[in-house]
C-alpha cells in the first residue's frame, strides 16, 4: 500500500464517517475546517466543488536545523585542527590548506536553508507501517500501527523561533514559551513520529478522547505539515479503527 491520497483515501474516510455520525463534528478533509458532520457533503460541493486535491504528505524538516549545527561545529573543530598542525607560514602548507577554508559556508548555507524551512520530509504508509523519510532522504523512521497517539501544544521560544523548534525532548514551562500550533506524536518517546502542523484544526474536538491521550507542551517536531495534510493522517487513522469520532 503506497501513500495514501485525498481523494482516494481521505476523502472517502470523511464520507463514512459523515454517513454513520452525522451529528458529529468532523474536519473538512480538504481545507480542514471544523464543521458539522450532515454538512460535509454540502460543504465540499459548494466551497471544494472544483476542487480534487491529491496531497502527497509533505511537510517541512524540522530536525535538519540540529544537522546543520552539527555540521557546522564539526566543520570549525576539523578547519581549527588542520590550521592549527599547518605552518601557515610556509607557501606549501597555504596553497594545501586555505582552498578548504571555503568548506565552512556549506553548513552555514545549510543552517540558513533549515531555518528557513527548505528541507523537505515525507510520510508515507506502507502496510501497517507509518514511514518517515527526512536529513535529505538518509534517515527514516518506522512507526507499526496499532500505535499510541497522543496530542498537545507546540511550542516555540519567543524572540527565537528559527532555534528552538528543534530541541530534543524539550518540555516547557507556561509563560515562557510562545504557542504556535499543535502536535501529533504517534508511538512513545524516541521511536515515536511527531508531526506539527501550526493551522488548527481542531483534533480534540472531533475524536473520541478513548483513542487519544493529551500531552504536555512540547518544543519541536520530526516533521510540520500544513492543517490538511494533518487532517488526512487523522482520517487514516481512523480508516484502521485507531480514531472514531465523538459523539459527546
Amino acid at each position: 500500500m503506497t501513500s495514501p491520497t485525498l481523494s482516494t483515501s481521505g476523502l472517502t474516510t470523511a464520507r463514512m464517517l459523515a454517513a454513520a455520525h452525522p451529528q458529529a463534528k468532523l474536519p473538512c478533509p480538504v481545507c480542514a475546517v471544523s464543521l458539522r458532520a450532515k454538512n460535509l457533503d454540502k460543504h465540499l460541493a459548494t466551497a471544494h466543488k472544483s476542487q480534487a486535491p491529491t496531497l502527497a504528505w509533505v511537510g517541512i524538516d524540522r530536525r535538519m536545523m540540529g544537522a546543520s549545527i552539527g555540521a557546522l561545529v564539526a566543520t570549525i573543530i576539523i578547519l581549527g585542527i588542520v590550521l592549527a598542525s599547518s605552518d601557515l607560514k610556509s607557501d606549501e602548507a597555504r596553497t594545501m590548506v586555505l582552498p578548504f577554508l571555503p568548506v565552512i559556508f556549506i553548513p552555514l548555507v545549510m543552517l540558513l536553508m533549515a531555518a528557513s524551512g527548505r528541507f523537505k520530509a515525507r510520510i508515507s504508509v506502507t502496510g501497517d507501517a507509518l514511514r518517515l523519510r527526512r536529513t535529505l532522504g538518509l534517515r527514516e523512521r518506522v512507526v507499526r500501527l496499532p500505535a499510541s497517539i497522543e496530542i498537545g501544544r507546540m511550542t516555540e521560544t519567543r524572540g527565537n523561533a528559527a532555534l528552538s523548534t528543534y530541541n530534543d525532548e524539550m518540555h516547557v514551562d507556561d509563560g515562557k514559551e510562545e504557542l504556535v500550533g499543535t502536535y501529533l506524536r504517534l508511538g512513545a518517546g524516541r521511536a515515536g513520529m511527531i508531526i506539527g502542523c501550526r493551522q488548527k484544526t481542531g483534533f480534540r474536538h472531533h475524536w473520541d478522547p478513548k483513542g487519544w491521550r493529551a500531552g504536555p507542551a512540547y518544543n519541536g517536531c520530526d516533521i510540520e505539515v500544513k492543517g490538511p495534510i494533518l487532517v488526512a493522517i487523522e482520517y487514516m487513522l481512523a480508516e484502521r479503527g485507531l480514531l472514531s469520532p465523538r459523539t459527546d
